[in-house]
């Protein structure tokens, strides 16, 4: 990039290096300002922004002033914190910022509310009408600990004004709604993309967080006031030591779904995208896990095993091929398959030969299998149990620079006993925990660490020719984990906002997910809204079909229950819903439209031309292009859970 031009710059004065002070039509005089041929970004002195859009230059956005939280070291060592304003840097230097695609101004802030630390502060402008925000701490005593409000957009109530978010596959959460919704959390962690955005009439923006490693969004709305939309930068073990970057792209009279398509592009451009239908060619495997639907078995009981292994034989019959998911192994008087268990000599009741015989029964029946594992986790009194690697991290033991060679020191044992298998699934990886910087013997584990760590297990897991699952759905790992046994975990929902199927517009073809529609547990907490019909979303959202996930799918399938007219009904559904996935398991979710003003009549298209139509008011679906649906409106012909 080049720089051109500097010149110190003292609070109040307006010598601008490399670009003109300009005042807008509108009458409003800036500190700085940026320009394409239909955007105009007004800075002002306090950094905060004014957004003008489109042919007839209207004001579309405006900010609030970005802040800092600052650990400033006093005598004697004492840290103590202190919020300033970047508009109250004493020192200024301007620049010309011009990196080949965006160009602007590089700002670097001193003496910002009499703290020692110095700011490197970019914002920039591409011909697409993308705003460049990039902010670093290039010097100084004290350390930034947080960087707020950088921006901060905010909307009035109105019909026609919401906010997009990445909880689960996606909400809008609409600024005339009459119940209010406050959510925070990292982006790895708590979002599935990367990408948020806001509507305001036939203004539209949307941000695309690029280092979202210790990235933070807030969503407020306060009903009847405003909703805003904030991101905030954390500090990385104590420090902004690398440039956090985010770009803001503004838009005019564009919905979701060309939001969600421009980030597709914005992936394929950087080679960012892989497909499932890419992947079958490094892990063969694979095909067989889509092509089947998921039996589990919940708990080792070897007494059962024989009736499990009918139980899939019975689903054969019934024209259903079965993918079978392997008991969790108990751990310590609980029911978590770690990965010590597996380097056990006797890891179950019954030893190896017993857990050897029933998944060598199922590879007969010609079911693929996968495993449970979390290895992550450590115990005291099992093997591979390290304390020295383990120095001052709470139990349960977290290292996640030692989470490789427990995976390969777990995958080798278990090869060493014949246990073959198809899929691992990693329990806890991707998920909300684990993203918290620690400290290990080995020295401090940034967040960007152990997201790092975990997609290492996914590639070693691929290297072993075994398909890698995980399991909440984000953006991070779906290059390198091939399912996800949820996309819409309890704690991602939001009961007061719209569902979309926001991250299936961008990623359908590259992931498989289960869909948690109801059975998994019988007290219901982590099934999808009873009254939000699972049963259209499960095809909506283009889940893989699972037979766990239905009403009471959870506990063990008794001989007597084949008889009943419970299970004839989940058998006629897993029949539709496995032949409606395996039509568009491979295909791009192209589409998802609104039908009618209330916004209760839905549907969602593929590019291999199926399209399916839900009305969410009547519980009722279509879908054409697919065998054994007429392409007539039906209910779904399943008992729900009362």
């Amino acid at each position: 990039m080049r720089f051109l031009k500097s010149h110190w710059l003292l609070r109040g004065c307006f010598l601008v290096a490399g670009l003109t002070l300009s005042t807008s039509s509108q009458g409003d005089e800036f500190w700085l300002s940026l320009k394409t041929d239909s955007l105009k970004v007004g800075v002002a002195e306090d950094l905060s922004l004014a957004i003008y859009h489109g042919e007839s230059a209207d004001l579309a956005w405006k900010t609030i002033p970005p802040t800092a939280v600052i650990h400033v070291t006093g005598p004697e060592g004492k840290t103590t914190s202190k919020m300033v304003h970047f508009g109250d840097a004493g020192q200024r230097i301007v620049e010309t910022f011009d990196d080949g695609n965006f160009k602007g101004h590089l700002i670097q802030l001193g003496d910002i509310g009499g703290t020692n630390v110095k700011l490197s502060f970019v914002l920039a402008v591409d011909s697409d009408d993308q705003l460049l925000v990039e902010v670093k701490q290039t010097g100084g005593d004290d350390a930034v600990h947080e960087v707020s409000d950088l921006y901060t957009f905010s909307v009035r109530p109105d019909p026609n004004s919401y906010v997009i978010v990445p909880r689960g596959s996606g909400y809008a959460i609409r600024s005339d709604a009459k119940t209010s919704v406050s959510l925070s959390g990292l982006v790895g962690a708590a979002y599935s993309l990367p990408l948020f955005a806001m509507v305001q009439g036939d203004h539209v923006l949307y941000k695309i967080v690029e280092t979202w490693w210790d990235a933070q969004v807030r969503v407020e709305h306060v009903a009847g006031e405003q909703t805003q939309l904030a991101l905030d930068w954390k500090a990385s073990l104590g420090t902004l030591n690398y440039a956090r970057r985010a770009l803001i792209v503004f838009r005019h009279k564009i919905d979701h779904v060309a939001i969600a398509k421009a980030y597709r592009k914005y992936l394929l451009d950087r080679g960012q995208l892989v497909t499932l239908k890419q992947r079958l060619k490094t892990t063969p495997p694979l095909k067989r896990f889509l092509a089947g639907v998921e039996y589990r078995y919940l708990k080792w009981d070897s007494g059962q095993n024989e009736q499990v292994l009918e139980n899939i034989r019975r689903f054969q019959k019934a024209g259903l091929p079965v993918t079978f998911f392997h008991p969790k192994w108990p751990a310590q008087g609980r029911t978590l398959a770690g990965w010590q268990e597996y380097l056990r000599d006797e890891p179950v009741e019954g030893s190896w030969p017993e857990a050897l015989k029933l998944l060598d029964e199922v590879h007969r029946l010609g079911c693929p299998a996968v495993f449970f594992v979390m290895p992550h986790a450590y115990h005291e009194n099992a093997p591979g149990y390290d304390p020295s690697k383990l120095s001052g991290v709470a139990f349960p033991k977290f290292s996640d620079r030692y989470t490789l060679s427990a995976l390969q020191a777990m995958l080798d044992n278990l090869h060493e006993k014949g246990m073959k298998f198809e899929v691992l699934y990693f329990d806890g990886s991707s998920a909300h925990s684990g993203h918290q910087e620690h400290q290990s013997a080995e020295g401090p584990v940034s967040r960007r660490e152990t997201y790092e760590a975990q997609v290492s297990c996914f590639r070693e897991t691929r290297r072993r020719g075994i398909v890698p699952g995980a399991e909440l759905a984000r953006f991070w790992c779906i290059n390198d984990c091939d399912y996800f046994f949820f996309t819409d975990w309890s704690s991602d929902r939001l009961r007061d906002g719209e569902p979309l199927p926001f991250v299936q517009l961008v990623f359908h073809d590259c992931y498989a997910a289960h869909f948690s529609g109801g059975g998994y547990y019988d007290e219901g907490r982590y099934d999808w809204y009873e009254d939000r019909h699972p049963r259209l979303y499960e095809l909506m959202y283009g889940a893989i079909p699972s037979h766990n996930w239905l009403p009471d799918g959870s506990r063990l399938i008794e001989p007597g229950d084949w008889q009943s007219e419970a299970m004839e009904r989940r058998l006629n559904w897993l029949r539709r819903w496995h032949a409606y996935f395996q039509a568009i398991c491979f295909s791009e979710m192209t589409s998802h439209r609104y039908l009618n003003q209330d916004r209760s009549l839905q549907r969602v298209e593929y590019a291999n031309g199926v399209t399916a139509d839900f009305d969410l008011a009547k519980g009722q679906f279509r879908v054409e292009g697919v065998a054994g649906f007429t392409g007539d409106w039906e209910t779904p012909d399943i008992i729900e859970r009362k």
